[in-house]
C-alpha cells in the first residue's frame, strides 16, 4: 500500500473490485459506484422490487412488515431492491443458462431492461438499452425524465453480457446477450405472524452489482485490479489466512492489488499465527514417521522436520 498513490490516475478508478468480509461494505460501495456510473453515463438508475409470497399469493401488509424486520441474513440471497443502471458491472447469483455463460459466479455488463407492461407511463415492452452503434429509446415517455425510477414490478427482464463469449445469437438481441428473467428463489425464509409461521418465497432478478464482493463471493474469479477490505470484523464470523488467501490471489500480482485501509490488531494477529496447532502437531507427527520409514529401510535422505522432505534412493 502507497501513501503517494494517486488512484484517481490509475484503474483502480474505475476498473477495481472490492472484496470486502462485510456484506453491508459491500453493498455501500455497489450503491455508490453505481450512482457515480449513472452520472458519469447521464443514464437513470431503476430500482426494482423483489416480489414475495406466501403459498403462492402476495404478501399482505403484516407479512410485509414481518419480512422487512428479518435480518438481511435471514431472508433470501435476492435483495429486496435491485439497482439496475444499464452498462453497470454486474454478477449472476444463480445458475440461470450454465451452458451460455449465465451462471452462479458469472460476471458481465447489463446492457438493456424490459419493463413489466403495467408499469404507469410506460409502453408495453419498452427496451431501454445500448446497441452496437448507439442508445436506443422506444419511447420518450418514461418517468418525467427523473434520474431515478422506482419499479412498481420487476422487469420482465434485463440483457446480460458475460465477460466471456459464449458463442450465443439470439435473432433479438446482440452476440453474446442473455435475457434474464425474475428467478424464484429455491430455498424460501421463514417469517412468524402473530405467533403464526409462514414460508416466504422472492422472486428477483438474480443478479448484483459487481463494483464489490465478498471474499467468499470471490472465490474462483479472476480480477483484473482489485482491493482488499482486509479488517478484521467486530462480531461474527472473523476472517481467517484462508479469507486473506483467497482475496489477495484474485489478481494477476501486487502490482494490480491495493489494501483499502490499515491492518487493524485482528488481522495482524492472523498473519503471525499459525492456522492451526493441531495441523502443526500433525506434520511433526508424520515428519517423524517419514524419518523412521527412511531409517529403517536404509534410504539415504537429506531431512529437516521445518521443510519438505526430499527422498534420495540409494
Amino acid at each position: 500500500m502507497s501513501d503517494n498513490c494517486l488512484y484517481s490516475s490509475t484503474p483502480f478508478a474505475t476498473d477495481s473490485i472490492l472484496l470486502t468480509p462485510r456484506r453491508i461494505v459491500r453493498d455501500d460501495w455497489n450503491h455508490r459506484m453505481i450512482h457515480s456510473f449513472a452520472e458519469r453515463t447521464h443514464a437513470r438508475t431503476y430500482l426494482c422490487p423483489a416480489v414475495d409470497t406466501v403459498a403462492g399469493l402476495p404478501a399482505n401488509d403484516a407479512q410485509q412488515i414481518a419480512i422487512s424486520s428479518l435480518d438481511p441474513k435471514q431472508r433470501s440471497d435476492l435483495p429486496d431492491v435491485l439497482e439496475i443502471v444499464i452498462g453497470m458491472q454486474c454478477m449472476v447469483t444463480e445458475n440461470v443458462h450454465t451452458v451460455h455463460g449465465a451462471a452462479n459466479g458469472s460476471r458481465g455488463t447489463i446492457t438493456g431492461i424490459c419493463l413489466d407492461p403495467r408499469e404507469p407511463e410506460i409502453l408495453p415492452t419498452l427496451v431501454i438499452g445500448f446497441s452496437s452503434e448507439q442508445l436506443l429509446f422506444a419511447t420518450d415517455r418514461f418517468f418525467n425524465s427523473q434520474a431515478t425510477a422506482r419499479l412498481h414490478y420487476p422487469p420482465l427482464y434485463v440483457l446480460f453480457k458475460p465477460d466471456r463469449p459464449n458463442g450465443l445469437h439470439l435473432l433479438a438481441f446482440e452476440p453474446t446477450v442473455i435475457p434474464l428473467r425474475p428467478y424464484k428463489s429455491r430455498r424460501a425464509f421463514r417469517i412468524n405472524v402473530h405467533g403464526t409461521l409462514y414460508g416466504v418465497s422472492r422472486e428477483q432478478i438474480p443478479i448484483l452489482p459487481a463494483y464489490a464482493l465478498t471474499i467468499e463471493k470471490s472465490l474462483g474469479q479472476n480480477i483484473p485490479y482489485s482491493i482488499i477490505d482486509a479488517h478484521q470484523v467486530p462480531s461474527g464470523s472473523q476472517l481467517t489466512l484462508a479469507h486473506l488467501y483467497v482475496s489477495f490471489s484474485r489478481s494477476a500480482g501486487r502490482d494490480f492489488v491495493r489494501v483499502l485501509r490499515q491492518f487493524n490488531t485482528g488481522i495482524e494477529h492472523v498473519l503471525t499465527t499459525h492456522v492451526s496447532d493441531d495441523l502443526r502437531t500433525e506434520d511433526r507427527r508424520l515428519a517423524a514417521q517419514s524419518k523412521d520409514t527412511l531409517s529403517r529401510y536404509h534410504l539415504g535422505t537429506v531431512f529437516d522436520s521445518q521443510s519438505p522432505i526430499i527422498y534420495d534412493t540409494v
